[in-house]
């Protein structure tokens, strides 16, 4: 078998030893390592290695770039949720807060007799409370007690109104003043009401 002629890449002289040698010496190995050193580098930095292709799957590095922003955006979308959530819960505890005073100053006055103007006054609030309500952020979910205390709050307002009503019919020698009765049912329904989610 005839064996192939190598000649070597820097000086061309005729290359003999092992088959896989290239130069004929160290000396112009060497020197052509320092005379083409930096075409190399720049070959081997810019020439992607072919095995790196075997290996990796097709369209690799575009599902990488998909991937990516998808994963930027579910995180700014959670931290987004859990912000809305946040401020849900702040406002359903604010929410709370005046109802509980309401229903407790509901309760405290009870069978007392009271006149129009502090009736009046706080038929206002009652009504305040009932529209701030109805933007309550968990109203409509079934397991809320949001919708109880709004019906409660409504009733109280009819309450108050019929009290009103009640003063204003009474004649100017009779006493400018009314009460109100609940049933016991009603009251234990409201305390209830009070205690939080």
């Amino acid at each position: 078998m005839k064996k192939p002629i190598r000649t070597c890449p820097q000086c061309g002289e005729l290359v003999e030893g092992r088959p896989n040698k290239k130069y004929c010496s160290e000396a112009c190995k060497g020197l052509h390592f320092r005379e083409n050193a930096g075409s190399e580098c720049f070959v081997l930095m810019s020439t992607p290695d072919s095995r790196d292709e075997e290996f990796a799957p097709a369209g690799y590095e575009e599902e990488q770039e998909e991937e990516e922003p998808l994963k930027l955006e579910t995180y700014w979308q959670k931290r987004e949720r859990e912000e809305k959530a946040q401020k849900d819960q702040r406002a359903a505890t604010e929410l709370h807060e005046q109802f509980c005073q309401i229903v407790k100053e509901f309760l405290a006055v009870e069978g007392r007799q009271l006149a129009e103007k502090p009736v009046s006054e706080f038929l206002d609030q009652v009504d305040e409370l009932s529209n701030a309500y109805r933007q309550h952020p968990y109203l409509k979910q079934a397991t809320s007690l949001a919708p109880r205390r709004l019906k409660e709050l409504y009733n109280l307002q009819d309450t108050l109104c019929e009290v009103l009503q009640e003063i204003g019919r009474k004649s100017l020698w009779r006493s400018k003043t009314d009460s109100y009765e609940l049933t016991s049912k009603w009251r234990k329904q409201l305390r209830s009401l009070l205690i939080a989610d």
